[in-house]
């Protein structure tokens, strides 16, 4: 059995606590001298109330007990929610007994009823409809955010290619001018600067046109779009694994949080309504019927004496109604059994979707971040193998073709790692719109 004061391990609740220890303090006979002043008070305010039973007397004093009932604010606010509930429901049911009797009449469900429960449903159904765009336009402007971020870190690494060549090219002068390297190394040189130079060109195209489509989504306090400059360009955050065991929960997650389902919910309810206000219709109605009236002129004839006849009239009775035609209602029922049955179908695919939707997010994922991680791999090796090639140049074991091949191949391993970084935070917010959450 609960214990509002005390826990199972008999010590006081947190709310009790105060209270508790105050108790403590007094001795048995405080306690019961203290409960004697509550029932004298009691008696005298006259806060009793009636027994009828007149061997033991009719005239009870109000018990109180002098240790109070805390409630804690969070559980009174529930029960204030539900009490207002339930005045409520007793008024409104009063007052239809009383006026209208559509409850004696049409039992649960009348097509007022109806009419207003599935007007609520079209607000409801509306909320998932949003919620699904609301979904769409983050998991767009995440893809659009990752592009923008890829394609500034794409022309970081141009930049860094050319500056190898540039630096290059100061050096070979020097070597050209004190005779030990050959003109036609530096000549070389300066067309890879040009190739070079080509590349960056796209690299800061390809950063325009993704800054241009960020501002679809960035917008500044008036609301306009806004132009990230490249000193708002951030670093990939780090790549991490996804737990192959969270699956199952992540599709729950989904199978909670996406719309459609809900959206489909919410119209199966809305035909359910249907269905029940059909079924209604077909049932034998029972209403109560008083009347009353008066013929024109006095209540009694004159002519009959003080006892001559009445001729007001007063009437009651119970008027039993059995519909006898029920095509019209048997038509609907058929009608909205046939919709039901279509939403269950339709409730079951977009289940199977949202499991698919799961299973190809998930799947996109891992195969992101291990192909992320061969791309790493490959960044690493190339960029060693550069680097030795041009300490070889340096000691002149090497010339600037083999040095441009190994630059290169290091730039492309970095361009290729950064796709895999783009791939993979893309593939991270389909998995967010998936199951249908999204993080800020």
């Amino acid at each position: 059995a609960a214990d509002e004061m005390f826990d199972r391990a008999l010590q006081p609740r947190p709310h009790y606590k105060p209270l508790a220890d105050r108790l403590r303090t007094l001795t048995p006979d405080e306690f019961h001298r203290r409960k004697q002043m509550t029932d004298l008070s009691m008696k005298q305010d006259g806060v009793g109330f009636t027994v009828y039973r007149a061997e033991e007397g009719i005239e009870r004093v109000w018990p109180m007990d002098p240790v109070p009932r805390i409630i804690p604010a969070d559980e009174w606010a529930m029960i204030e929610k539900g009490l207002t509930q339930r005045l409520t429901v007793l008024n409104l049911f009063l007052q239809d007994i009383y006026h209208d009797q559509y409850i004696l009449r049409d039992r649960v469900i009348d097509r007022p009823r109806a009419n207003v429960q599935q007007a609520r449903l079209d607000i409801a159904i509306a909320e998932p409809v949003i919620e699904r765009q609301r979904l769409d336009f983050q998991r767009a402007a995440a893809r659009v955010y990752w592009n923008w971020v890829a394609s500034g870190r794409r022309l970081r690494v141009a930049e860094d290619l050319v500056k190898l060549a540039v630096d290059r090219d100061e050096q070979l002068k020097a070597r050209v001018e004190a005779g030990p390297a050959a003109n036609i190394e530096r000549i070389d040189n300066q067309q890879n600067i040009a190739l070079r130079n080509g590349l960056l060109v796209q690299a800061q195209r390809g950063f325009q046109q993704a800054t241009v489509e960020l501002s679809l989504f960035l917008r500044d306090g008036a609301g306009s779009p806004t132009l990230a400059g490249a000193d708002r360009l951030p670093a990939f955050p780090d790549v991490r694994s996804i737990d192959p065991n969270t699956f199952d929960s992540s599709l729950q997650t989904a199978f909670e949080n996406r719309p459609e389902p809900r959206r489909i919910a919410f119209l199966r309810e809305k035909a359910l309504i249907e269905l029940r206000l059909a079924e209604n219709q077909t049932l034998a109605t029972l209403n109560a019927v008083v009347a009353a009236s008066q013929d024109v002129g006095y209540g009694r004839s004159s002519l009959s004496g003080s006892n001559g006849l009445d001729r007001t009239t007063v009437s009651a009775g119970l008027a039993f109604q059995l519909p006898v035609q029920r095509r019209d209602a048997r038509g609907r029922i058929m009608q909205s059994q046939a919709q039901l049955a279509q939403l269950e179908q339709q409730l079951r695919y977009a289940e199977d979707l949202v499991r698919a939707d799961v299973q190809d997010a998930f799947s996109a994922l891992e195969r992101a971040f291990e192909f992320h991680g061969q791309a790493a791999k490959r960044v690493d090796l190339a960029r060693l193998v550069a680097r030795a090639e041009r300490e070889q140049l340096r000691l002149g074991r090497s010339d600037v073709l083999r040095v441009t091949l190994r630059e290169q191949a290091a730039f492309d391993a970095e361009v290729v790692e950064i796709g895999a970084k783009q791939d993979y935070f893309r593939a991270f917010a389909d998995f967010k719109a998936a199951i249908g959450i999204w993080e800020k």
